[in-house]
């Protein structure tokens, strides 16, 4: 959603599940609309961009 490439995803779920499609202007507008959205976001993708830094030191470890 948050950039222009195409986005998939694989769900297996435990019991029944109704999903919502949503456009990425509609999404950009729950973020405008409700910046605490927004907020969240950003923060879980701070925390994955650390955990992805911190294995590729650790990978960069290993190779030296």
């Amino acid at each position: 959603m948050l950039d222009q490439e195409p986005c998939s995803a694989t769900v297996i779920t435990l019991s029944p599940l109704t999903a919502l499609k949503i456009t990425r202007e509609e999404f950009f507008g729950i973020m405008s609309d409700q910046p605490e959205i927004a907020r969240t976001i950003f923060e879980v993708l701070s925390k994955l961009l650390l955990l992805v830094e911190e294995e590729i030191r650790q990978l960069a470890c290993e190779v030296n």
